[in-house]
């Protein structure tokens, strides 16, 4: 994996790590978590916080999973 470095809007660095999957026929693989917990459910971080995460560790997409009945 290479990664990518840019600055956020408060200057402070932030660092992506790239995935590196090849496609396959045509198809670009993207790399996804579908389960994502946050302060709303049992998790210990905002969804901003959650977001930049993903970003950070390369994936492509989220799905934010809290449960509903917990809090």
């Amino acid at each position: 994996p290479y990664t990518t470095l840019f600055r956020s809007e408060m200057g402070k660095e932030n660092i992506r790590e790239n995935i590196n999957i090849p496609g396959f026929d045509g198809y670009e693989v993207l790399k996804c978590d579908f389960h994502i917990h946050t302060v709303f459910s049992d998790g210990r971080v905002w969804p901003d916080m959650r977001v930049n995460e993903a970003w950070q560790q390369g994936l492509d997409a989220i799905a934010i999973t809290d449960h509903i009945e917990y809090r």
